[in-house]
């Protein structure tokens, strides 16, 4: 495994020559490594990884699985599964070989996760550890399927996590009202948040769906909103798609308050378009927003 030193830079370069698939002799190079072990392991994992070979570091697997379900899945999805190998998979096993993760090293990593805590310094929820887990174990399918790993360790282990939410509390009647009256509704921010929790407490439609909300989608003879698109948070650049099932595209029939709530709020808005989303607040102000309200009031969280 030869590698080269530039005099000028004090920097190593690996410099190799392999055959791509085609049966043709390509050169690799690539430059910029602080040691020379550095430059040779670069040319070892990828030779591994053009060989097919499991013995490849995770996080030369990694790379090229996210690579692969970059153009075959939806970007938020990509977005999601690049940030959970990033936050959870790589720092764990990153350095190890693939075929050398075995069935205890799983487990003790479904372990450290289910003690591990978020921003927020609370477990993660079961739905969350149950995703993280079904990506780790996708990684080692894609191995088993393309580079020929003998078994998939995750799927030996068993699962952490549950595929179903923890039970939703509802609020009746009276801790909504109770919550909303902690707002001032003279006051244009206050306003725009009750008008907001009225919206999603009256029409059951998510806040991504709300998110995307414009005046175009509110029907005032028909007392309708139409919901077409949802606002997504992931790091892409349209924000704004259609759901992601038809079903999910419908009509949605409004109390009337609401549409003079509307009247109001549009009042406190400055050179706004009808084509414009009413509604640029984040989905974490609205979460936080709510809890606050929920704790003054004296009402359960929702």
């Amino acid at each position: 495994m030869p590698a080269y030193k530039d005099e000028k830079t004090g920097k190593w370069m690996s410099r190799f020559y392999y055959e791509n698939h085609n049966g043709e002799r390509k050169q690799k190079k690539k430059r910029g490594f602080i040691t020379k072990r550095e430059a040779q392991e670069f040319e070892r994992e990828f030779l591994l990884q053009q060989q097919g070979n499991p013995e490849m570091k995770l996080e030369t697997l990694a790379e090229e699985y996210l690579k692969d379900a970059k153009v075959r899945v939806r970007d938020t999805t990509f977005y999601r599964k690049k940030n959970i190998f990033k936050t959870h998979i790589i720092p764990y096993f990153g350095k190890k070989p693939v075929n050398a993760i075995k069935v205890k090293d799983i487990r003790k990593w479904q372990n450290h996760m289910m003690e591990k805590t978020n921003k927020y310094s609370k477990p993660y929820s079961q739905t969350y550890l149950k995703g993280v887990n079904n990506e780790l174990s996708a990684l080692f399918n894609y191995a088993v399927d393309v580079h020929e790993l003998k078994a998939n360790p995750v799927r030996q282990a068993g699962s952490m996590g549950r595929k179903n939410r923890e039970e939703i509390t509802f609020w009746t009647i009276d801790e909504f009202n109770q919550s909303m009256n902690q707002l001032n509704a003279q006051d244009s921010t206050e306003f725009m948040y009750l008008f907001i929790y009225h919206l999603l407490f009256y029409t059951g439609m998510r806040i991504g769906e709300l998110q995307a909300l414009s005046l175009n989608d509110f029907n005032f003879e028909t007392k309708t909103i139409s919901i077409t698109k949802t606002y997504v948070t992931a790091n892409v650049k349209n924000k704004i798609r259609k759901p992601k099932t038809e079903n999910s595209i419908r009509d949605i029939v409004a109390p009337d308050f609401i549409f003079d709530m509307l009247k109001q709020y549009l009042d406190t808005l400055y050179g706004y378009e009808p084509n414009q989303r009413l509604f640029t607040v984040v989905k974490s102000s609205i979460g936080n927003k709510l809890n606050t309200l929920a704790k003054h009031a004296g009402v359960k969280k929702n």
